[in-house]
Formats: structure tokens, C-alpha cells, sequence
């Protein structure tokens, strides 16, 4: 039996032929996924219920107006990726004057090119469906400049690596979304940590400022040298540092294969760092529709001060949220309702304390 821990040169060779041939497999679900509910395939009976959706996450552009004719190309109807709700939520925390941030966190490699783009287009205003909404610095509040939550890259983008059990295996990688070979499918192809891979990015990187809007995050100046935080309180610190700085939006790439490669257990997912309530007003919540209903699965919700695994229970409709993939499509009010159960029970959980 190979082993896919620790492979030779020809296992690791086998391995990428077999990610290569499961990627053809995926290619191909996905195209019968995309044809499920067109005429004459086994789900045609719920294309009235599929195209419902779909037009829920579209906008028409440019938007019909009886009054100026459309002159060129005729409007056609635009497909976004997040979701309504998300941005609804956004116009009524800032609505309400509150203070937060917004932390993408995923195990792929879509933010670049696939949640970025999007998400600042509407913090600039030019989102068809929100021309209005302003959430890049532009608007002042009785003369102050509100904040911008526009994610740029490298300044606001980092990367989590887990290579082992407790402080020791967890560590952010500021200022860089660039990843080893193969990582991310799900099988370690590699010998050692990719940790290994970050820390000679640092010795490598260069003074090039001219170069500090890179994508991935591999050649800039001093502002945005690539650093790596090792342990739970030095990757808060990170992350705390960061809005001290003004970003108000984050992204992070996860380590999906030290999560995989822990049968997808509950305490090796995407880590989520509680502080003492005791110690800060701020509410954490995390959103996800991969944790289950009796289960955190994806997320490993930890105690900051202890470093101990938080039970489902204790957390749960607190600080972590199950997404419904098809009400949060529906209802364009979920995220902000969700968060105001999650200020609910965390008022209600402070009171039976205190009784």
C-alpha cells in the first residue's frame, strides 16, 4: 500500500494522474448537474422551482427604463455568487451604524478571481442591483470617513496552515494567497509542511513596490511583506491587527488538506478563535452551510485563552451558523436575522449566567 503521507518521486506522480482523472469525473458531474432540470432529463419536473432560484441571484443589465429606450445591446439577465442576503445584511449593519468585518473564508482558490471582483464591485456602488450602496470609504458620518471594506490583495488577503495538533500546528501567512504544488486537492502530495513553502517565499521576497497589487501575493515592498504568525494567540493577534490597520475586509484560503486528511473531524476544519467574553464586545459568528445540524464539521470553534475545542453546544446559534443553501437564496433577510438570534442567545446565555 503507498504511502500517501510521506510518497516517493513515482507515488506522487500516481497521485497527480489520479487527481487528474477525479477532475475529469467533476467536470463531467458538473456538466450533468448544469443539465439536470432541462427538457427531457430527470429533473425537468423542478425547472419552474430551479429557474426561481436562479433569478434570485440575477439582476437584469443594463436595468430597463421606459423612459430611455435601451440603445445598443439589448439588457440580458446577470448571474452573481453571493447571494442577496449577504449584501442586504451589509446595507442594514451599516443602516443601524454598527461596527464589523467581513472574513471570506474558504478551502478553495475562487477568491481572486470568483468572490473579490464581485464583492468590490458593490462596495464601490457598481453592483447592478445595489448602484447605491457605498461601502468603500467614500461616505463620511458626521465628517468621518466610514470604513472600507473593499478586499485588496496582498494588504487584506492571508492563508491558514494547520500542520499539527494544538498552538504549535496553527499559523496565518499574511499578505499571500500563493500555495505549494497540489495544495488544496485533498491528498498530500508533498514530503514536509507547507509551511516550508511560506517561510522561503519570505527569505525570497523582494523590494518591489511597483509590484504590491500582485495577486497571489509573492513580490512587494516593506508594507507587504509576507509574515507568518505562528499559534492561536499569535494568529488572532493577526487578525485583530488587521482591523487596527482599517480593513474591514478579509480574505482567507483554509487548509482543506489538513482538514481532509483528518477525515474531515471536527477539530481540524476551518479554525474559528473565541476570546474570553469577558475581554471584548465584539461577536464572532461564522457562517457555513457545510456544518451540520449536531455537528460543527467544518469549523473548529476554540476557546483563545485555553486553546480547548469548543462543543457543538456551546457554540452553536451563538458563534456558529449552519447556512440553508436555498433559504439564504430565497430570503433576502436571513443573514441579518441570523445575527440577531446569535445577539438573542448571547444575551440570553450572559443572563443564566448571572442568575
Amino acid at each position: 500500500m503507498p504511502d500517501i503521507d510521506n510518497p516517493t518521486e513515482e507515488t506522487a506522480s500516481l497521485l497527480r494522474e489520479v487527481m487528474a482523472h477525479n477532475d475529469g469525473l467533476r467536470k463531467k458531474r458538473g456538466d450533468l448537474c448544469s443539465q439536470f432540470t432541462a427538457k427531457g432529463h430527470a429533473g425537468e419536473a423542478l425547472r419552474s422551482s430551479f429557474e426561481r432560484l436562479l433569478a434570485a441571484v440575477q439582476a437584469i443589465f443594463p436595468p430597463p427604463s421606459a423612459a430611455q429606450p435601451a440603445v445598443g445591446d439589448p439588457p440580458k439577465a446577470i448571474s452573481f455568487n453571493i447571494v442577496p442576503a449577504f449584501y442586504e445584511m451589509m446595507i442594514q449593519l451599516q443602516a443601524e451604524e454598527h461596527d464589523f468585518a467581513i472574513v471570506f473564508r474558504t478551502f478553495g482558490d475562487d477568491l481572486p478571481e470568483v468572490v473579490m471582483p464581485e464583492f468590490n464591485e458593490f462596495c464601490s456602488g457598481r453592483h447592478p442591483r445595489y448602484p447605491t450602496a457605498r461601502f468603500d470609504g467614500s461616505v463620511e458620518v458626521e465628517g468621518v470617513a466610514s470604513h472600507d471594506y473593499r478586499v485588496s490583495c496582498p494588504g487584506a488577503c492571508a492563508t491558514m496552515i494547520r500542520d499539527g495538533p494544538g498552538p504549535s500546528g496553527m499559523h496565518l501567512v499574511s499578505h499571500s494567497l500563493a500555495a505549494p504544488p497540489d495544495f488544496g486537492r485533498g491528498i498530500n502530495v508533498l514530503r514536509e509542511s507547507p509551511l516550508l513553502f511560506y517561510r522561503a517565499l519570505v527569505d525570497e521576497q523582494v523590494d518591489d513596490k511597483e509590484n504590491a497589487d500582485d495577486t497571489f501575493g509573492t513580490s512587494f515592498g516593506d508594507e507587504y511583506r509576507i509574515q507568518i504568525a505562528s499559534g492561536y494567540k499569535a494568529v488572532y493577534g493577526a487578525l485583530m491587527k488587521k482591523l487596527d490597520e482599517g480593513y474591514r475586509g478579509i480574505a482567507i484560503r483554509d487548509d482543506y488538506d489538513f482538514w481532509k486528511g483528518h477525515s474531515e473531524d471536527d477539530i481540524s476544519g476551518k479554525p474559528l478563535l473565541l476570546p474570553d467574553d469577558s475581554a471584548t464586545q465584539d461577536l464572532h459568528i461564522f457562517f457555513d452551510d457545510n456544518i451540520f445540524r449536531r455537528r460543527s464539521h467544518i469549523v473548529d470553534p476554540r476557546s483563545l485563552a485555553m486553546g480547548a475545542n469548543l462543543s457543538y453546544q456551546e457554540v452553536a446559534g451563538r458563534h456558529i451558523m449552519r447556512v440553508d443553501p436555498i433559504q439564504v437564496i430565497l430570503d433576502t433577510d436571513y443573514y441579518i436575522n441570523a445575527i440577531r438570534n446569535c445577539e438573542k442567545e448571547i444575551k440570553a446565555s450572559l443572563y443564566h449566567l448571572l442568575v
